[in-house]
């Protein structure tokens, strides 16, 4: 039940910002929030990272409905907070992160993406809250299967 709970709780937090950009910044405008580091930016990204495979949105559910059952099925066979807290947290916020990004695709065609960063004058891709549970919980279960 923790589980749920806790994937639910993220998967929130990732729509209702979505859903703050999606109401209050228009598509390709650009919110100031700290000069030269940190914008809030409203794009609309029909691909997967960096914009890569635009418009595959097939493979995107296909990809994305096999994620959501094999980490699904593996946070209920081997997660468990008392044995591997890492891994297990790993699992949760990959499942909340492909669920995000699969409700934009399903509901809306595109993800929305808003959080902008100049990081030593190289202007990242713009990304959103389930990219970075994507990130940290893949990197979480690399380290957790390499080490």
């Amino acid at each position: 039940m923790l589980f749920i709970i806790l994937i639910l709780s993220l998967v929130l937090l990732d729509q209702v910002t979505k859903y703050l950009v999606l109401i209050f910044i228009n598509e390709h405008q650009s919110v100031t929030i700290i000069k030269n580091f940190f914008h809030i930016t409203s794009v609309r990204n029909t691909g997967a990272a960096w914009g890569k495979f635009e418009n595959q949105m097939g493979l995107f559910y296909i990809i994305s409905f096999l994620a959501i059952v094999f980490f699904t099925y593996y946070l209920i066979t081997t997660g468990d907070f008392s044995i591997n807290y890492f891994y297990t947290i790993s699992l949760i916020l990959i499942i909340s992160g492909t669920f995000g990004n699969s409700i934009d695709r399903l509901y809306r065609k595109k993800v929305i993406d808003f959080l902008d960063f100049h990081i030593f004058g190289y202007d990242f891709p713009v990304f959103n809250f389930a990219d970075i549970f994507l990130t940290i919980g893949t990197i979480g279960i690399a380290k957790f299967v390499l080490l």
